[in-house]
C-alpha cells in the first residue's frame, strides 16, 4: 500500500471546547471523503500498516502482540479481544499462593492463623533437628553473667540486634522459653553470618570434614539448608540472586518478631543488615507487619489475620 506525502487535517470540538486534531493518512487511488467513517476492522488494518511502516520499535512488539491475540473471528474488534482475556482469565488459586511467597520472599506462612506466633510457624523456619546446633548463646546463660556475655558477643561480631537483648535472657525463668529465645538469636546470627559471605564461599557447597573451618563457624547442617534455600543452581553466578537475598531477609526479619514478642524496634537489624531502617521498613510491609513512628523510633507489630501484598501484574495500565 502506497501513501501521499500529503496529510488530511481535520478536526472536532471536545465537551469543553478544546480544539482535538487528528492527523489521518489518504491512500492514493482512493476516494476519501471529509466525513467518511471507517469500519473498525479496517481502520484497525491501517493503523497497524502506519505503525509497522512509520512506529517506534516498542509500538511495532506491541502490534505484533495484538496480532497474536487476536481470534480467528474478522469481526470482533481488538480491544474488546483483549480485555476479554483478561477478564475471562481464571487465577489458579494455588499457583497464585506459591507465586505471592516467591515474588514477596516470604517464609513459611500461614494466613488463616489467629495468632502472631501462628502467622509464622517457628517450626517451618527452624527445624526439630535444627536446634542441637543452635547452643553457643545459650551456653553463655549457663557460664556466666549477663555483662560478661555481652563482651563476649561484641568482641566476636555478634549482631547487635543480639547482644542489645542478651540480658533479656537472664529475665526469663521458663527454661524452654529461655532455650527458644537462646536459639532464636543463635539462628539470626547464622543467617547474617551466611549473607555477608563471600559468593564463591556461600556456593561451594561444604562437606562436613572443612565446614567449620572453612565456612566460619556455620554448622554444616545449617550451611546446607541455607544453600538450598539461599543458593544459586548456576554454579558460574558471581552473586546471590536479589529473590534469594530478599528471602534470606525475610527469615531474618520474622525470627527478629518472635524474639521481641513480636513488638521489634528497626534500628539495629538494620544496622546488621547494612541497610537503612528506611529501605527496610518494605520488608516488614511485605511479610504482613505494621509499622507505627514515635520519637524517631520505628516499631513493628504483626497483626493478625495476616494479610500479605496483593500479587499486581506488571505495565498495568491505569484507566
Amino acid at each position: 500500500m502506497i501513501y501521499d506525502a500529503s496529510i488530511r487535517q481535520r478536526h472536532t470540538m471536545d465537551r469543553a471546547g478544546a480544539q482535538i486534531f487528528r492527523l489521518e493518512p489518504r491512500v492514493r487511488g482512493e476516494p476519501h471523503e471529509l466525513n467518511e467513517e471507517l469500519p473498525t476492522e479496517k481502520s484497525a488494518a491501517r493503523m497497524r500498516d502506519l505503525t509497522n511502516l512509520y512506529g517506534t520499535k516498542s509500538a511495532k512488539t506491541r502490534s505484533r502482540k495484538w496480532d497474536l491475540m487476536r481470534t480467528n473471528e474478522g469481526d470482533a474488534d481488538a480491544k474488546n479481544i483483549i480485555e476479554g482475556m483478561v477478564e475471562d482469565f481464571e487465577i489458579n488459586k494455588e499457583s497464585l499462593e506459591t507465586t505471592i511467597a516467591h515474588v514477596g520472599n516470604i517464609p513459611p506462612h500461614d494466613v488463616t492463623a489467629t495468632s502472631p506466633e501462628n502467622a509464622y510457624p517457628l517450626d517451618k523456619i527452624i527445624l526439630k533437628g535444627e536446634w542441637s546446633h543452635l547452643l553457643d548463646i545459650l551456653e553463655l546463660t549457663q557460664s556466666g553473667d549477663a555483662a560478661s556475655a555481652v563482651d563476649f558477643c561484641q568482641k566476636n561480631n555478634y549482631p547487635s540486634f543480639v547482644c542489645n537483648r542478651l540480658d533479656k535472657l537472664w529475665q526469663i525463668q521458663d527454661e524452654g522459653e529461655k532455650s527458644k529465645i537462646a536459639g532464636i538469636f543463635s539462628y539470626i546470627g547464622y543467617l547474617l553470618m551466611f549473607k555477608n559471605l563471600p559468593y564463591n564461599i556461600q556456593n561451594s557447597k561444604p562437606t562436613f570434614n572443612n565446614a567449620y573451618a572453612k565456612h566460619q563457624g556455620i554448622p554444616v547442617t545449617l550451611f546446607q539448608k541455607f544453600d538450598k534455600l539461599f543458593g544459586n543452581s548456576d554454579p558460574e553466578a558471581v552473586r546471590m540472586l536479589d529473590e534469594k537475598c530478599d528471602l534470606l531477609i525475610g527469615y531474618i526479619l520474622v525470627l527478629t518478631l518472635f524474639a521481641d514478642g513480636f513488638k521489634t524496634l528497626i534500628t539495629d537489624i538494620a544496622s546488621d543488615l547494612k541497610m537503612t531502617p528506611m529501605s527496610l521498613r518494605r520488608y516488614y510491609q511485605i511479610l504482613g507487619c505494621k509499622l507505627s513512628s514515635a520519637k524517631r523510633a520505628v516499631t513493628v507489630t504483626l497483626p493478625v489475620p495476616l494479610k500479605l501484598p496483593e500479587l499486581r501484574m506488571k505495565n498495568k495500565k491505569r484507566r
